[in-house]
């Protein structure tokens, strides 16, 4: 038979120390050569296409030694959490080392060593995957608890989505409400008291939002000047005079916001400050009555 039968294995380098001591080659890859083919041969090795049959005994062969209780981290996306969740998830792992020999071996040696090797890892794999059976039996519980826990903060997370639109459009038809009920009070205040001026430009439909407000307010506080540019400054009024507290009081009593300050700079309600009427180069800082939120949205000051 001119077909190759061989076994192919790995010393240690204690086993290569041996093998020098005794003879040997020393070399760390050995070749054993076989001369007559058994049944138990031809069960372990391999046979290649040109017949030749091969046991190698390296990083695949099966190794008691080598196979243990292993875990990997498992990252799962959780709608709901917003954050990835880590879990570990254990397993049977095989190191897949090379087995190193600390002596030269004989062919039915390495036959026999391979067959109880391969025999006992298969006991041991099983009894190993036993224990992971069990120990993942946590991984699936606690997987299980927070895809339900994740479904339920989904469905709160969609449920708060569909409060807050709501609540916006709520809002929103409130606003509108609010936008419509106060351009219908403009619309009747200029009809009742605007001047021919406005009456006309509101009806040729131009925006007339400054011009009402001017009039209004000269109307219903002909002493206060609108501070349409947001203009004036001021700070807290210490030790308000007797005049100021009693127009302060009569206004708060009818529901008015009104307050005493120390006016720092003017109001203005002119496109440009400098073709205000009011606009004062001379103006020193004074005591004044400010009137806040005045058509929920502007101030008026006396000074």
């Amino acid at each position: 038979m001119n077909n190759k039968m061989m076994i192919k294995y790995e010393l240690s380098i204690e086993g290569q120390k041996q093998s020098l001591l005794n003879g040997g080659n020393g070399k760390q890859s050995q070749e054993i050569e076989i001369t007559e083919i058994t049944k138990d041969f031809l069960d372990i090795a391999t046979i290649n296409s040109n017949g030749s049959v091969i046991l190698n005994i390296d990083w695949t062969t099966p190794d008691v030694t080598a196979i243990k209780v292993d875990f990997q981290i498992e990252k799962v996306d959780f709608p709901g959490y917003g954050n990835r969740k880590t879990l570990k998830k254990y397993l049977v792992r095989d190191s897949q080392k090379t087995p190193k020999f600390d002596s030269e071996q004989t062919a039915n040696k390495l036959i026999q060593w391979f067959q109880i090797n391969r025999k006992e890892y298969n006991q041991k794999k099983e009894e190993l995957q036993k224990e992971v059976n069990q120990l993942n039996i946590n991984f699936e519980n606690e997987l299980n608890q927070l895809k339900q826990e994740s479904e339920k903060a989904y469905e709160l997370y969609y449920q708060c989505e569909e409060e807050t639109k709501k609540r916006k459009e709520e809002e929103e038809k409130e606003k509108k409400i609010e936008r419509e009920q106060k351009e219908q009070e403009k619309l009747n205040w200029i009809n009742e008291f605007g001047s021919d001026h406005l009456k006309k430009a509101v009806k040729l439909q131009y925006d007339c939002q400054r011009q009402y407000i001017l009039e209004r307010s000269k109307i219903e506080y002909p002493e206060f000047v609108i501070d349409f540019n947001n203009n004036a400054e001021w700070n807290e009024r210490s030790n308000p005079s007797e005049t100021a507290i009693d127009e302060v009081f009569n206004l708060v009593e009818t529901g008015i916001n009104a307050f005493v300050v120390w006016l720092t700079d003017y109001p203005s309600y002119n496109i440009d400050r400098y073709d205000d009427p009011y606009n004062d180069c001379d103006f020193e800082p004074c005591e004044a009555i400010v009137i806040a939120n005045y058509l929920g949205k502007y101030n008026l000051v006396k000074y």
